[in-house]
């Protein structure tokens, strides 16, 4: 076995790991429960020993908007400490082991500053000061901050799906007046950039933490997005969508700070009109 993918019942997770099994790998995984974590070290640690893998994506994340108490715990455990867990593990276990980490573009703000978008935000920059502390302890890590993603097998409660549902089934879609900005990144070219940070990491003499943005570089408004999907489903009129209903929220984003590189030598592929017609397509036979 060559790669480890955590949380591969989500979007991106089952995404990597059908990539991998049809490449004729073996892809493992474990499931992380906080009022396991005895147990989920011990499984880990023994996978680590026992198998040696090259690399470990850690896909899986808690994705809550809100920020009580119990919010709060569950981001700080599945986007804070599993990551710091896993690093802490291979180093000892397995030090030649390279990882894989996701971060958010909702960590950043117009200006480029860090300004969190939400608690979910503030997790993943937390997880990367303690990444940055592994890498130089040895380990060789990326952190991966996602845009927008989307693509066939997505059960997320997403814009891009929204739309696509609702044109589909006519069904009234009330949005918010749709001026925010977007970078959707198709869920293939998310795989590829992780083998194209994969393939770099290995490349590392010593331990570093990359930080990436997977981008496309060509963010549209939400009303561009809709004007597609209207377009590849052959309406000219969709009057059950009715952007302006809801207002926007707070810290909405209208510009993207786009200064964090990509993975060198990745290059998105999939176009967002052909991407976003193949959405409406598969979602229509589901």
């Amino acid at each position: 076995m060559t790669v480890f993918v955590m949380g591969a019942h989500g979007f991106l997770g089952s995404a990597l790991t059908n990539y991998f099994t049809r490449a004729g790998e073996r892809p493992l995984s474990i499931s992380f429960r906080p009022d396991r974590r005895n147990t989920f070290h011990l499984e880990f640690a023994s996978i680590l020993c026992s198998e040696k893998p090259r690399c470990v994506i850690n896909a899986g994340a808690a994705q809550t908007g809100k920020d009580d108490p119990a919010a709060l715990a569950d981001l700080i455990d599945s986007n804070v400490y599993l990551p710091a867990a896993v690093s802490s593990l291979i180093l000892k276990h397995s030090p030649e082991t390279v990882f894989i980490n996701f971060g958010s573009s909702w960590q950043i703000g117009e200006d480029g500053e860090f300004s969190p978008f939400n608690a979910y935000a503030s997790s993943k920059a937390a997880a990367e000061r303690f990444l940055d502390h592994f890498a130089l302890a040895g380990l060789r890590v990326a952190s991966l901050r996602l845009y927008d993603t989307y693509g066939p097998g997505d059960s997320r409660n997403k814009i891009v799906n929204l739309i696509a549902d609702a044109l589909i089934t006519k069904r009234e879609l009330p949005m918010s007046p749709g001026g925010q900005m977007i970078d959707l990144v198709h869920i293939d070219d998310v795989v590829s950039a992780v083998l194209t940070t994969w393939t770099i990491l290995e490349k590392e003499a010593t331990g570093v933490h990359h930080i990436f943005a997977i981008r496309s570089g060509k963010p549209v408004t939400i009303t561009d997005v809709l004007a597609l999907l209207k377009m590849a489903a052959g309406f000219e009129n969709a009057d059950f969508i009715k952007p302006g209903v809801y207002p926007y929220r707070d810290r909405e984003r209208f510009v993207l700070f786009e200064n964090t590189p990509t993975p060198p030598g990745w290059t998105p592929n999939v176009g967002l009109f052909e991407g976003l017609k193949t959405v409406l397509e598969m979602r229509r036979i589901k």
